[in-house]
């Protein structure tokens, strides 16, 4: 199966996301987005409206940074774990 994931990220139909918490995750390849996970189980949910897109002329101009690329992980608690 790893073979056949390497293969589809190879040909650009998929992509892995890391968030850092050492899982290898892959999803279709497409629109940028962003992700939400839970602190307490790890539950991760695509976010798919990005704020960073919205914000980067802002961001630019007051850091003088040429955006390229970014990654932004939000954390929470997901809706199980906040009534455990």
């Amino acid at each position: 199966m790893f073979r056949a994931v390497t293969c589809l990220v190879e040909q650009g139909v998929a992509q892995r996301v890391d968030l850092g918490d050492g899982k290898a995750r892959y999803e279709p390849a497409g629109a940028h987005h962003e992700h939400v996970q839970c602190v307490r189980c790890g539950e991760v949910v695509a976010v798919t409206d990005c704020v960073v897109a919205r914000a980067s002329t802002k961001i630019e101009r007051a850091t003088g940074f040429q955006l390229q690329s970014h990654r932004l992980l939000l954390a929470g608690l997901c809706p199980k774990c906040q009534k455990t």
